[in-house]
């Protein structure tokens, strides 16, 4: 009986240990990203990528890790928030741009008035 709560613990071990690994990937994926939103230009620099993350197939959150995911679920959500918003301005920069570009393009002059009577 000892042999078989021990083969638990350490089957509970690996689990928890896993899971850690997990949240140390995705805390450290919000890290960047919220770093990425501080400041663009610096993040770029040491930006590289990484292959998406596939949710494992581990069970449950341990009990003494629930927290810390909790806790990264909410560092996800007000992330999510920021590049939603960083996004829309960014999508209003370029219609801006573009509406000035297609303003004072050197382009074929096209008429704004034509005079019939003339």
């Amino acid at each position: 009986m000892a042999s078989h709560e021990g083969a638990a613990d350490r089957a509970n071990g690996v689990i928890a240990a896993a899971w850690a690994a997990e949240l140390e990937r995705l805390e450290e994926d919000v890290r960047r990203t919220e770093q990425l939103l501080a400041d663009p230009a610096e993040a770029l620099l040491s930006w590289h990528t990484r292959p998406p993350w596939h949710a494992p197939n581990l069970g449950p959150v341990p009990a003494h890790l629930v927290e810390r995911a909790q806790t990264l679920l909410a560092r996800q959500a007000e992330v999510r928030d920021q590049l939603t918003r960083a996004l829309a301005d960014l999508t209003r920069q370029k219609e801006y741009a573009d509406r000035v570009s297609d303003a004072t393009s050197t382009g074929p002059a096209t008429p704004a008035y034509l005079d019939i009577t003339a």
